[in-house]
This record gives C-alpha cells, structure tokens and sequence, in this order.
C-alpha cells in the first residue's frame, strides 16, 4: 500500500501527509480550527499545541499471507512543523505636546476601537519635553525624538504579542510624531522576535500600515511662532514652527504605502466669530475669555514675528521686542489650536475629513473618534486578517 501518514492536531485528526521513498517532500498546509489551538492566558505566557504522526496508517489493517494483521512498509522523519494563523494589527495611540495621555484615556478611545472593531489598542505616551535646547527649523529634534521613544515601546509590545505590522492614531503633535515613526520604519529595518521555530527566533521588521491624526499641525500652527524666545529654545514647540513644517510636511510620505488620513476641526459651530461656552467645551484651555483669544489670533492672522522696538526712557532709548501679527482677507477657521488648513494638509493624506462645533481637546471625541474608527475599518485596513 501507498504511505499514508494521519496527523493530530492536539488528539483531533486533521489530514493526512503524502511521501515518496527517499525524498523530502512539503506537504501542503492542513487547516486548524482556532478554537482547538492552545493559546497563551497572558501574554508572555505559554501554551502547548502538541502535533502527531501516525506513521504508514494505510498498512495497519492489510492481511498478512501468515494471517497476522499489519505490517511495517514505510517510515517517515519530520523537518519541521510550523503553525500560522490569520490576526489582525494593532492600534496604537499617540499622544500631543507634552506627551499627557489623558484626553486619549477621558475620550475612552481604547475601549472605543475594542467594542467597535475587536481590534487590541494601546496609549504611547512620551516625556513633557524631548529635553533639548534651540531651534534649527526643518530638524525636527523633538519629533524624532518622540518616535524613537515610541518604536522602542512598540518593539517591547510586539515581541511580547508577536506582531510587526501596526496601525496608529496621532492626536495633535502625536499626528507628526507619526508621520516621522512611518519614515524611520520605512528607512531602516527594525527586526522584532515574533515567533520562535526549532528553538530559533523568528524575525519581522516593524511596519506601520497607517496614521490617522486628528488636529495635527501638518503646517505648523502661529501659536508656536508666538511663544517667541520660549519657542525658539525649547525644540518640542520649535518643531510646531510653521518654518518647520513648510520644510517638513512635503518630506514626510510614505514611500512604501502606509496610508494617511487627516482630521480637522473648527470649534466655531455656528460660525458667529466667537465661541460660547459649549464650544469651549473639554478644551485643553477652559476659560472662554482665553479660548476665544486664541480662536480669534488663528483666525484672523497668517503669521507672526517679534520685532525689536526701541523707547525713550528718560531721553536713553531702551531696546525692547514687540509682537507683529500679520494677516491678509482670508480667514482662518480652527479649534484654537490648529487651523483647519494645517490639520488637513499632509502631503499624501488619502482623506481628509473637516468637523464643526469641535476644539482641540474634543477632536479625539465624539463624532471625531467614530469618524476615524470608520475611516480606518473602510480605507486603511483596520481588522484585515493577515
């Protein structure tokens, strides 16, 4: 009789492998209900999946010419066996300037992604600042400084999950920490241990599938060119500059397709030139009088510098620095933050989605975080089996 050879999966019968004498031969794959592997309770844990051979099955009932039952006709030796199943990627998200992650944990973006699309997500913070000093415009210090911090969280969280492929979610400056993460995994290879075969680590390079971001200065944002001296000498606010990113944003594309949708916001609802109390509503700056302040700098001015004034002080002219706001026609709606334009402007962004009624601190809300779960679950693969 022919070799046949039945495997078990775990005791339960699963298919049978094929040979031909003195030749190694691959089998095709045989196919493994979920339900009957053995997985980690935890991770870092571990499971047992035990895999069986019943050698030459095809031989064990043949009647022998001395009327005994059975004979030993072939052998097999096993190379290897290797166990692959269909997951879907992460969600990762990324926090603002200062690196807080309570808006992303007040919004419930977490358990939000989970109950919508049954996808694992998982708040990346970063320190306050990247603690350098200067401004050189078109560097982006603090940037890469926070995606370095945040690839080497996710490397940890890979290896201990056994992933390589992510998605990601950027809320204000976490929007550009993205766009650089997306480009340093693209120009170089970061090999995390994703499985283990023959006692061997098993290697994938990390690789991010997407970016939404929401209210990220994808053309710097004028309050950062407002903080004067501040902002030229703390790199994190340096890298908001409108300087930088005109430099920047054209720089920071995907070269090997990971897909970038952008969302903006105006908190001016009902577009009467001032915000209520409603609209200031979950702010990251709570009181009217100062929100309405910033709305109104974005929305009427292009661009800023500090110029040096000098005056008389009992006939000695004193030099001093005064603020110039430069604005032409065209008007700026924002969400105090960040101007509409500039969080919609990323270079090769495959969406762009503009919300009403909404500040910075309520873009990662509401209507904004459906509007991302949506975009990601419709055009950027979020839940694809892999």
């Amino acid at each position: 009789m022919p070799e046949v050879d039945e495997v078990y999966f775990n005791g339960e019968f699963i298919g049978v492998l094929s040979g031909d004498d003195s030749v190694w031969k691959f089998n095709d794959s045989l196919t493994v209900p979920i339900t009957k592997v053995n997985f980690p309770s935890a991770p870092g844990a571990v499971a047992t999946n035990t895999v069986s051979i019943a050698i030459d099955t095809a031989n064990r009932s043949v009647l022998l010419s001395n009327r005994d039952v059975g004979c030993r006709v072939w052998g097999v030796s096993i190379d290897w066996v290797g166990l692959k199943f269909e997951a879907a990627d992460p969600v990762y998200l990324l926090t603002g300037l200062g690196g807080n992650s309570q808006g992303f944990e007040n919004s419930n973006y977490i358990d939000n992604v989970k109950s919508s699309t049954g996808l694992r997500a998982k708040i990346l913070d970063h320190s306050a600042v990247s603690f350098r000093l200067g401004c050189r415009p078109g560097e982006l210090a603090a940037v890469q400084d926070h995606a370095n911090s945040h690839i080497d969280k996710i490397k940890e969280d890979s290896e201990l999950h056994g992933s390589h492929e992510f998605h990601l979610v950027g809320h204000s400056m976490g929007g550009l920490d993205g766009r650089m993460l997306i480009r340093k995994t693209e120009n170089t290879d970061i090999p995390v241990k994703v499985a283990t075969m023959d006692g061997q680590p098993v290697y994938q390079d990390l690789k991010a599938s997407s970016l939404i971001t929401h209210g990220s200065p994808h053309l710097g944002t004028l309050l950062a060119d407002i903080g004067g001296v501040l902002s030229s000498g703390i790199t994190d606010l340096c890298d908001l500059k409108p300087a930088t990113w005109a430099i920047a944003n054209p720089t920071l594309t995907s070269r090997k397709g990971a897909k970038v949708a952008v969302i903006g916001a105006a908190a001016d609802g009902n577009d009467d030139q001032s915000l209520s109390l409603t609209e200031v509503l979950g702010n990251q700056v709570t009181d009217v009088g100062e929100a309405n302040k910033l709305y109104y700098i974005l929305y009427y001015y292009d661009s800023a510098e500090w110029i040096v004034v000098y005056r008389d002080v009992f006939g000695v002219p004193v030099p001093g620095v005064e603020l110039s706001l430069i604005g032409d026609s065209q008007l700026n709606p924002n969400d105090t933050m960040v101007t509409v334009a500039s969080a919609l402007a990323a270079t090769g962004a495959i969406s762009q989605t503009e919300l009403d009624g909404v500040n910075h601190g309520t873009v990662i809300e509401g209507t904004a975080q459906s509007t991302a779960i949506s975009i990601g679950t419709s055009s950027l693969g979020w839940g694809d089996l892999k």
